[in-house]
């Protein structure tokens, strides 16, 4: 039996996926699914589904079945008014939909950017100037010239301070890092945050986290 491996390289996940099927059943798939779709996608036929897919669709943010799913959600707990307090159940299913209609909100309002650059019109809504970036020296030799000119010392006006572990990882390579320094890196936990069950990562113990705080803290 021949297998064909599937390969997708995300390097901003730093993630590669592979997946391996028999060349029989790619080549079924191809001529049974793939092709069909293919030749009503490229009549305008075909039916739309909403789905994670989405994220890699450009028409998601004009899309009005994308729009149904996630309004006709919200909806959904319209109708629940009733009862002043959300059940933990209904907390998971909204949690569960944050991906979708974020998503779906961001490419709305993308699309809604595009149209107002390109000169359309959105009722209700213009394209103003952000806020202005930082101040920054257009000329930094020129400034130090200037300064140095008027009697200022280069310490008044410069400063000296140590890379970060990321920054000399790229001065000496990471192996010369890691070799003399391993013993003197610290990092940040990260901040609790939710995630569905199925995550790989351990649950957060409040209480061994609270333990941890305090015999750090009692070691100073």
């Amino acid at each position: 039996m021949r297998l064909r491996a599937q390969q997708i390289y995300q390097p901003r996940m730093n993630n590669i996926s592979v997946y391996e099927l028999p060349a029989a059943e790619l080549l079924s798939w191809a001529e049974k699914t793939v092709k069909p779709t293919a030749a009503k996608a490229a009549k305008g036929k075909g039916a739309y589904k909403e789905g994670e897919h989405c994220r890699f669709c450009p028409h998601a943010g004009r899309c009005r079945k994308l729009t149904k799913a996630c309004t006709e959600y919200v909806r959904t707990y319209t109708g629940r008014l009733g009862v002043k307090v959300l059940a933990p159940y209904e907390v998971a299913d909204i949690l569960a939909m944050e991906p979708m209609i974020t998503l779906w909100l961001k490419r709305v309002k993308a699309q809604a950017m595009d149209t107002l650059i390109q000169g359309g019109e959105i009722p209700g809504y213009k394209v103003v100037e952000g806020k202005m970036g930082n101040r920054k020296w257009s000329d930094e030799l020129a400034v130090a010239e200037k300064l140095k000119a008027e009697g200022y010392s280069l310490e008044d006006y410069t400063e000296t301070k140590l890379l970060s572990p990321a920054a000399l990882d790229k001065a000496i390579g990471k192996k010369k890092t890691a070799e003399l320094l391993a013993d003197l890196v610290t990092r940040t936990p990260g901040s609790p945050i939710i995630a569905p069950e199925t995550d790989k990562r351990p649950a957060y113990n409040r209480v061994a986290e609270a333990v941890k705080d305090f015999e750090e803290e009692t070691k100073r």
